[in-house]
């Protein structure tokens, strides 16, 4: 998979991933990882908890202009939270 270096620079400028290593090929890409910033702006507890990639298909837009239909964050005292789950124990 290919991301545009303006992407993974904005990424890195949230702080919401950071370079762990090069891989042993042609050109050593960089090699990054999701940090504790991303988990909790996100608000999750880990990685488990985001989509399958298979699913991100269903969040795409039927339109076809690439827009995501993200469900609605509720906001409050514990933090964001998917509107209609439960809240989470702290």
């Amino acid at each position: 998979m290919t991301v545009s270096s303006g992407v993974l620079k904005a990424l890195e400028a949230r702080g919401w991933i950071e370079v762990v290593g090069h891989r042993e090929v042609p050109g050593r890409p960089a090699l990054y990882a999701t940090t504790k910033s991303f988990l909790d702006d996100l608000a999750l507890r880990s990685l488990d908890e985001l989509p399958a990639l298979d699913d991100l298909g269903a969040l795409v837009d039927s339109t076809g202009d690439g827009t995501l239909q993200l469900p609605e964050l509720v906001v409050s005292e514990s933090g964001p939270r998917d509107e209609g789950s439960a809240p989470r124990e702290p």
